[in-house]
């Protein structure tokens, strides 16, 4: 879960490298799609889990992404983590 925490984090401040605000869900989920050929809902899934990875769970379904996260294998952090590079690559190449 922390490995997940730890790209999603860098994920959200390489999106966000260039921009003077935030990026909404959506707008993130564009970028994820043009730079990393990341499906629009799977970036979704991943922005709806990172919380569950940093926060309290309050209900009964916020427990059940907490859960979802903690039965992650590692081979399933493969596309995040290649989105993630995708991301940074492109970001460096703007410099």
């Amino acid at each position: 879960m922390a490995t997940f925490r730890s790209f999603s984090a860098v994920r959200e401040l390489a999106i966000n490298w260039d921009t003077n605000k935030e990026l909404s869900r959506s707008d993130e989920a564009i970028v994820l799609k043009k730079l990393a050929g990341v499906s629009k809902i799977r970036a979704q899934n991943w922005q709806e889990m990172y919380p569950r990875s940093k926060h309290v769970d309050r209900d009964p379904a916020e427990q059940k992404q907490y859960r979802k996260l903690q039965r992650m294998k590692p081979g399933q952090l493969v596309p995040l983590r290649s989105a993630v590079n995708a991301v940074l690559l492109d970001r460096l190449r703007q410099r």
